[in-house]
This record gives C-alpha cells, structure tokens and sequence, in this order.
C-alpha cells in the first residue's frame, strides 16, 4: 500500500510537526520551475489548532512511500502562504501553500553593489552562469530560502548573452535568461532536494506507458480559434521610410479549411533590410496553422494493484512518454513531451505535447527573445530611485 506525511518545519528547517492525517486536493507541477499551489485540510478547528506550526511562511513538505520508494520521497516542497477557518460552520483548518519559486515573484531584482538602483544589467556572460548569478542574488535577500543552485545541477550552456533589466523582479530576470537557453532545454525544481536543474528534453521515451495496464485515460482534444492563418503585420514607420514594413501574411489552404484567423502585430525591432519580419510571420503561421491536440494522460498508481498501473512518482515534468498498444498515426502515437502533471495521490494527469512541435515552438520563442534582448541592449535605460 501507499502512505503519505505532511511534514511542517520553521523557516530555519527546524521540523516542527508531522501529520498523517490530512487531506489535499492535489498540485500541479510545470515544465520551467516545479511545484504550484496546493490546499491542505487539517484535522484541526478554528479555536484549538497550534498557531506556532500552522503558521504563515512556515516550510512543509508532503512525502509518500510505497512499494517503489518504501523510505519514501519527497513529491511537494513549498511554504504556508494562506490560512482558511470557518468558525460559523465549524469545519477543519485548511492551508493554501506555494512552491518555493513562487517568491521569486516578489522579490525586486536589485544590485548588490548598489542596492538603491533599480537596474540589473548582465554582462556577456555564459547563460548557466547568469542563472546561478541571479538565483544566488535572490539568495542574498532571501537567505532561509531552502532551493539552492550549483554548477553541477545548473551547468553552463556554451553560449554568452548580454540581459538589462530595468526595475523588475527576480522572477523577470529568471524568465528573460531561461527563455533563451537552447531549445531543447528547460529549467525544473526538484521537490526532492530544493535545487534547481537545467535539463535536457530526451531524443528517446523516458518512459513507456502500456494502455490498458498503466493508462486509465487519454483524452485528446482541440480549439480551431488557436489557429493563426494570417498576420498583419507593421512596425510603425512612415509610409516614406525606406525601413517600412507594412504586410500581410496569409497560409491559404489553412484558411479555405478552417476559415480565417488572424492576428495583428506592430514590433519597431524589425526593418524591411533585415528580412526579419518574414521570418517571424513563416514562422508564427508554420507552428499555428493547424489546430493543435491537447493531450492529457491519466496514469494509475501501481500502489494498489499488483498487475496494474505505474510508478507515477517517477514521471516528471519535461520527460517524454510514449503509449504502447496504442494505433500508429494518431496524435498520441509518437514521443510526447510531459508539459504538466497534475499529481492525485493515486494518480496523475500528464498534460502532453508532441515532442518535435514542441521544442519547434520554443525555438521559434528563443529567437523572439534574442531579438528582444538585442533591441534591448541597444536602448538600455538607467535611473536610480
């Protein structure tokens, strides 16, 4: 069988208190960063609960054991961020709680050496470098913080950037760097151990789910108002400019299929001698022009059968997957890639995407970034408060 432990701590990782009895209502955990926000019942009401462990900003940490980790893991780590009693009813206590990158949010980006500016700028400096730069200055404010880095979970990627951040948050200055590291990888916070990770999406199926054993549900579907089929596209000049770009891009045959669905951009980064505004609309349209599964996989536990299911704590988000038994051709029938995964206790739902469109997208966000950032660079602001 499979059994659980909520575990709460002080700031100082003191541990404070561990519950056996508790409800929840389940987390998500995304491909970029790691655990979402979870709601905890306690056996506990509105006038007898403990006030110094049932305590805003305190740790807690849910672990499970069973026949796949029978010392247990760790599957959620955040902090205490709500407290909810409702005294005319006389329910339980419950606590709202959020993964630890959730305060990344929250927290200005600032320079060390000169704390009352509001401006960051990052050298051209390797991108695994620039991460663990910001991560360990988010670290300098918030030193009880339990996530870490180092360069071995955090490497470096071989490619140099120049970032200006003006007045913004941690949480921004993470995001700009993240996003324009190779598209084949992502950042992911490991609720094992607090660190943070950049991975690499595997070429080959991570796992391997067979329907009708590991699988109780696949459900595929699809929005055609997603599709973008023509773009108009401008970006600001006068008519006179020689630099003017004033078009419009159109895929026919996705437009005589699904009818007409456009969207409209105005972007001065780009100039008619660059040829750049071509690229961005083949582009945007060639990953938008048809609609797009939604591919959501519910995979049982293997806790409470002996022929079925699967260890679902072993799935993690930016892993690839492949159904077994299942007929070729169809949306699912190749490598996916988990995106998200909604984790249930004795199941979870992995939201999937197809590997190769995926990683396709990303590339086509990178080199919207970079462009950002080289338009950026060029008109970088400075101003003190």
């Amino acid at each position: 069988m499979k059994s659980a432990i909520l575990e709460i701590s002080d700031r100082n990782g003191n541990i404070l208190a561990n519950y056996l009895k508790f409800g929840n209502s389940g987390f998500n955990m995304a491909i970029g960063y790691g655990v979402g926000s979870l709601d905890i019942e306690l056996p506990f009401k509105f006038d007898n609960y403990p006030t110094d462990i049932i305590k805003h900003a305190n740790y807690v940490k849910i672990k499970v054991a069973g026949k796949n980790a029978p010392g247990g893991v760790t599957v959620y780590s955040g902090f205490i961020s709500g407290i909810d009693s409702d005294i005319e009813r006389g329910a339980n206590i419950k606590i709202t709680c959020d993964g630890h990158a959730s305060k990344w949010q929250y927290t200005p980006l600032r320079q060390v050496s000169s704390p009352l500016r509001t401006d960051y700028n990052m050298a051209f400096n390797d991108q695994g470098l620039q991460l663990r730069i910001l991560i360990d200055n988010y670290k300098t404010r918030e030193p009880l913080s339990p996530l870490q880095v180092s360069i071995q979970t955090l490497p470096n990627t071989g490619a140099s950037r120049t970032y200006f951040f003006d007045s913004k948050t941690s949480k921004y200055a993470i995001d700009a760097v993240a996003e324009t590291l190779p598209s084949s990888s992502y950042l992911y916070i490991d609720p094992s151990d607090d660190f943070v990770y950049r991975r690499s999406i595997n070429a080959a199926a991570d796992h391997y789910l067979v329907l009708g054993r590991d699988i109780g549900s696949v459900k595929i579907s699809s929005d055609v108002t997603k599709v973008v089929n023509q773009l108009l596209f401008w970006n600001g000049l006068a008519a006179a400019d020689p630099q003017l770009v004033q078009k419009k891009f159109d895929d026919v045959p996705s437009q005589n299929l699904n009818g007409i669905f456009g969207d409209v951009k105005r972007d001065e980064r780009y100039k008619a001698s660059a040829g750049t505004a071509n690229d961005y609309a083949t582009r945007l349209i060639a990953n938008n022009k048809d609609p797009k599964p939604n591919i959501t996989i519910n995979v049982i536990d293997n806790n409470f059968s002996k022929l079925y299911g699967y260890d679902i704590e072993s799935i993690k988000p930016g892993q690839t997957v492949k159904i077994l038994n299942i007929e070729a051709g169809t949306p699912v029938s190749g490598i996916l890639l988990v995106t998200e995964i909604k984790y249930k206790y004795s199941s979870v739902d992995l939201v999937c995407d197809n590997k190769d469109s995926y990683i396709s997208q990303l590339f086509f966000d990178l080199k919207q970034k970079e462009l950002q950032n080289d338009f950026n660079s060029t008109s970088s602001r400075t101003f003190t408060t």
